[in-house]
């Protein structure tokens, strides 16, 4: 059941999908839904040195905000309600009066999102006229989130605010899946994955400070390029694992 879809709302709110599949396909066929994210993390399990490591989340972030795939022993995790790994709707500042998608106020998601990005930049372009964000060479009117990191990563001024206020949310939201799930690695991916040295020399800086300073968050955070082929491809091995073998009742 899709309880909620915040970025999709035509879809509504407490929606079967497995049952319009069923009545699509037909009774006769075996039906497991699950959230796109959790398959994709399944797939890094036949993905190169992977399967190394039993304790992993998968983490995209990028224009549709901030989600998570978690696996546990080597098995995923979705919860009760299938809810497991919607990092992005954590709250991480009880303050905050800027309402998030989902309809909650100082959800994560709010501060990373790209658009939110790129139009604090564009709100500030009276301060910093000369900003490289605004000398794309794209024919666009308007910048994107890859303005942002190229300036980021050349040192500008503004770009580099901006990066810093982004790398200390996600230092944040990266310490509380630490501490939730305490993984051996996190995959990060999405259009952060791509955001460049500057981003990445940010976020280590400031994810040991942020709680429990005394303990050293020694997980790994492995950049990577995401590809739509892999969430397919977890979705296979899923069904491989889990029906061939008989892990779950069909």
């Amino acid at each position: 059941v899709c309880y909620t879809a915040p970025h999709f709302p035509s879809w509504g709110s407490n929606r079967n999908i497995k049952r319009m599949i069923i009545e699509k396909l037909g009774p006769s066929i075996t039906v497991h839904v699950d959230s796109w994210i959790r398959f994709k993390a399944y797939s890094a399990k036949i993905e190169g040195d992977v399967p190394v490591y039993k304790n992993y989340v998968l983490l995209d972030a990028g224009q549709h905000g901030i989600v998570s795939g978690v696996v546990i022993n080597g098995e995923l995790f979705s919860g009760h309600r299938y809810l497991s790994g919607e990092i992005g709707h954590t709250i991480v500042s009880a303050t905050d009066v800027k309402q998030c998608y989902c309809g909650g106020k100082g959800c994560l998601e709010t501060f990373i999102d790209c658009r939110s990005l790129v139009a604090k930049a564009v709100s500030m372009k009276k301060r910093y006229p000369d900003s490289l964000i605004f000398k794309n060479n794209h024919d666009v009117p308007n910048p994107d989130i890859f303005d942002v990191f190229m300036a980021s990563n050349h040192k500008d001024e503004l770009a580099c605010l901006l990066m810093d206020e982004a790398a200390g949310w996600f230092a944040i939201g990266l310490s509380n899946v630490f501490l939730m799930f305490d993984p051996e690695v996190i995959y990060f991916e999405g259009d952060y994955s791509n955001a460049g040295d500057y981003f990445v020399k940010r976020l280590n800086e400031k994810i040991n400070s942020v709680s429990l300073n005394g303990l050293e968050k020694n997980f790994r955070i492995i950049f990577q390029d995401s590809r739509h082929s892999m969430t397919m491809l977890g979705a296979a091995a899923f069904a491989r694992d889990y029906y061939l073998f008989n892990k779950i009742e069909a």
